[in-house]
């Protein structure tokens, strides 16, 4: 679901920003793609680049997927069981 701010967004950058490319930065802000899926995704080279077109966007900087941090939390859990914690 899209808030208000999400539509203005949307209207303002459309002329600049392909909408594949909107949609593509707007599910990496809300941590719903990982940073390696949006580099490919956009044939990115560079973290500046992915920042920029973040900044063009107005979107807020990403938080981990779910996916990441349950990856996480996973390898944590098995540092310690192997650490004997």
């Amino acid at each position: 679901m899209y808030s208000a701010s999400d539509q203005s967004t949307t209207l303002l950058t459309q002329e600049v920003m392909p909408e594949k490319t909107l949609t593509v930065l707007q599910e990496f802000s809300r941590g719903r793609l990982m940073y390696r899926e949006v580099m490919n995704t956009l044939s990115l080279d560079s973290d500046e680049m992915l920042f920029r077109l973040m900044a063009q966007a107005d979107l807020p900087m990403p938080h981990l997927s779910d996916k990441e941090t349950n990856a996480m939390i996973s390898q944590f859990r098995q540092f310690l069981r192997h650490a004997g914690i």
